[in-house]
């Protein structure tokens, strides 16, 4: 699998999500959900919520609101909200430490006839969409769910589902591709002494919180680059950098 290259130019800013102002939101929205901005673009400000059902995320249900930044006016509301869920969890009778001790021998380290490769790294209770693209099982469970993801010695990751109410294990997830690669511009000369540095360790983060392994480098040299452009483990890549005008 060949990069995906991101390039951005301009104003285009990637933000870590922070706790919402609530105020542009106080004329659409009148119960206790909680938002994260995400400040999109200088013009763009967008608030996300994510759907729980008790301590499990629900995969796919969210609400966002995206907001002229300097007027404060409502550019677009988008949502996905399912109706036939229930309003608590049910009792759960598989906990955490019992779903990885499923897959993991007694030292810590994943079993020679595991379903997972390498050492536990979460091990995270979701409501899986019967539409889900990351965990395609037939059929969808009922059931809230772990989604246990380890990691082999190489960095690459693996996902395997159970059951948190009747302890089955239902069976593997699809895991991101392996790695990512966060660079400034590639070549430092003067007077532009400036490497950006802030967009791709922002563009870092993301991956990372997406699931990547990724490496972030500041002036990165000829050979750096086409080891992960050539790469079938690198998978994201982000550049950001400008050139001299005439």
């Amino acid at each position: 699998m060949r990069p995906i290259v991101a390039v951005l130019l301009g104003s285009v800013l990637l933000a870590l999500p922070v706790r919402a102002d609530v105020a542009l939101l106080a004329p659409y929205e009148h119960g206790d959900r909680e938002f994260e901005e995400i400040r999109i673009t200088d013009d763009v400000t967008a608030y996300f919520h994510q759907r729980m059902l008790g301590e499990a995320t629900v995969e796919k249900d969210y609400v966002v609101y995206q907001f002229d930044a300097g007027t404060g006016e409502l550019l677009a509301r988008r949502s996905h909200w399912r109706e036939d869920l229930p309003h608590v969890l049910p009792d759960l009778r598989v906990t955490a430490d019992e779903a990885a001790a499923m897959l993991v021998g007694r030292t810590g380290e994943l079993a020679d006839d595991a379903m997972l490769d390498g050492e536990i790294e979460s091990v995270t209770l979701y409501v899986i969409s019967p539409e889900s693209d990351v965990f395609p099982l037939d059929p969808a469970p009922e059931n809230p769910c772990w989604v246990v993801r380890s990691r082999d010695a190489r960095g690459r990751l693996s996902i395997t589902v159970v059951d948190a109410v009747t302890g089955t294990v239902l069976g593997p997830g699809v895991p991101p591709p392996y790695n990512a690669l966060s660079l400034t511009g590639p070549i430092y000369f003067g007077p532009c002494g400036d490497s950006w540095d802030w967009w791709s360790e922002s563009a870092g983060a993301w991956f990372d919180l997406m699931g990547y392994s990724t490496e972030h480098i500041e002036w990165p040299t000829m050979e750096e680059l086409r080891d992960h452009v050539k790469s079938d483990e690198t998978a994201m890549l982000f550049e950001i950098a400008h050139g001299d005008y005439v």
